[in-house]
């Protein structure tokens, strides 16, 4: 059984992916200030958007270095990955998204690609490595993984062809992170996440800025869709500029 992350103050830090070259943190000195950073604000759990560091660095990483020199950082999770030049999603089985702790190690995680249509074999390997993501009462849901909550019916609502809710539902999950690659806002994906939500349940979902001003953070709960505000920061000898969003689970 994995161990309770308890997740209190959480920092979600984004960025623009747009700007040519595709911006990625190209090695662990990037990503180390902004941890540093955080820590030095309280948070407990910094949540990377997708995309965090290119892949050819996955084997080179020292976990054990982020947590040097903190003392309020418990767990830090991103994605190292490769953005491909076309519509071959395929590729997003390549990327590795990554929960490193502090004092229980780190965990290791592949997006399953999950589509709408009912598929019995692709039903059982979510569920199969769906036992991995669950940390206390948190659920690490990657990506367009989302489809897994059901078909959009023709009265709007949402069924549950995969038993992903009645899963849910007999669960103690409370929250669920919801990394994206990109921005997924659709009338369908919106209603998938909302069917995900109830009154027990919330789910965070962030990406990385395509469009300047968009935003990059959104909550889903039974009151609705919450689009959550951001600051800009930009960290002294890193180029990159990344938004950061502070939520808590008893928003």
């Amino acid at each position: 059984m994995n161990p309770d992350i308890k997740p209190e103050k959480i920092a979600v830090i984004t960025r623009n992916y747009y700007y040519t070259p595709y911006i990625y943190s190209e090695s662990q000195a990037e990503v180390t200030p902004l941890v540093q950073y955080c820590d030095d604000e309280g948070y407990d759990t910094i949540l990377f958007s997708p995309w965090t560091v290119h892949l050819n660095f996955y084997k080179q990483f020292d976990y054990s270095k982020l947590f040097l020199n903190t003392k309020n950082i418990r767990n830090i999770m991103f994605e190292f990955g490769n953005i491909y030049g076309d519509d071959d999603y395929s590729h997003f089985k390549d990327n590795i998204t990554v929960l490193a702790t502090r004092d229980n190690g780190v965990f290791h995680f592949k997006q399953q690609l999950a589509f709408s249509n009912p598929n019995k074999e692709l039903q059982q390997c979510f569920f199969n490595d769906l036992e991995k993501r669950i940390f206390g009462d948190t659920l690490i849901l990657l990506c367009g993984e989302i489809n897994m909550s059901g078909n959009i019916l023709e009265n709007t609502d949402t069924d549950d062809t995969f038993g992903f809710r009645k899963y849910l539902d007999s669960s103690s999950i409370k929250l669920i992170l919801n990394p994206i690659h990109t921005y997924m806002g659709s009338g369908p994906t919106l209603k998938k996440r909302l069917a995900l939500a109830d009154k027990e349940k919330v789910l965070l979902s962030y990406w990385n800025q395509y469009e300047d001003y968009e935003a990059t953070v959104m909550h889903f709960s039974n009151r609705g869709i919450l689009i959550m505000p951001y600051d800009e920061l930009v960290v002294d000898n890193i180029e990159t500029s990344y938004m950061i969003t502070s939520y808590s689970p008893k928003l």
